[in-house]
């Protein structure tokens, strides 16, 4: 069992990110050569005001944009879009995209990079394909959710929507926001790694041998196969947090 616990202190600056303007603040976040699946980048990005990040196209990588805070003019393929809080983006493998940060509060989110494992020759309705949509909008309730107690709001990708775009073994692609009381598992992940970003609220995250995680708003948790994965939330206000889950790819794919 392996796990990496990270936050947002001390982010690195990048000038010109992908031929854009302005400067950038970047931070990794967990080790993906640590880990099973494809994962290939965990990386926290904020784009101060004026702010861009020039057209890029991925060549082996599929991207999962997830929006923490600010306004953004995404550029994907041809088309441009405002985002904001909640919105999360999916650009497949070959795909091409760019933001440019909007208003006066800088833009900040999450990118996720999986290897791309599908075909290399890909239809033409697919390749380049992409989504954008707003997961705390579509939240719904569940109950006692991955063996937990209490309640949560849920607002995640349906898999149909998914599948048409990411080659990679998704599972879920998530925003999750726990109830006062309320718990995600404990769950044995035995054939599946998950990535956790805290964005509002206080828990703790229970691990092995009796070990607890303090979480708070910038904490990030990766965990790798056969992990423990069990998230508590504590006081008054709900702990919310983006989940990824990806599954480890059979032998030989």
């Amino acid at each position: 069992m392996a796990m990496t616990v990270s936050t947002i202190e001390s982010p690195m600056r990048v000038l010109g990110i992908h031929g854009g303007g302005g400067e950038t603040w970047l931070k990794e976040l967990g080790a993906p050569s640590m880990m099973f699946g494809v994962w290939d980048a965990f990386e926290y990005v904020v784009l101060p005001p004026g702010g861009t990040a020039g057209v890029h196209r991925h060549n082996h990588t599929e991207e999962i944009w997830l929006v923490v805070s600010g306004r953004n003019t995404l550029t994907v393929e041809d088309e441009q879009k405002e985002i904001g809080s909640g919105d999360v983006v999916l650009t497949s493998y070959h795909g091409a995209h760019g933001s440019h940060q909007v208003g006066d509060e800088p833009f900040v989110m999450l990118v996720i990079a999986a290897e791309y494992i599908g075909p290399r020759t890909l239809p033409v309705k697919t390749k380049g394909h992409y989504f954008v949509g707003n997961l705390r909008t579509t939240a719904q309730t569940e109950t006692n959710l991955q063996g937990g107690r209490g309640t949560a709001r849920v607002g995640a990708i349906a898999a149909d929507t998914m599948r048409p775009i990411l080659g990679a073994p998704w599972d879920t692609i998530a925003l999750i926001s726990l109830d006062p009381g309320s718990s995600l598992g404990p769950r044995n992940l035995n054939n599946a790694e998950v990535f956790v970003f805290i964005t509002a609220g206080q828990g703790i995250a229970h691990v092995e041998q009796e070990h607890q995680i303090d979480l708070a708003a910038g904490t990030c948790l990766t965990y790798v196969k056969d992990s423990l994965l069990h998230l508590e939330q504590k006081g008054n206000e709900r702990l919310e947090f983006y989940f990824a889950e990806l599954g480890i790819p059979e032998a030989g794919l």
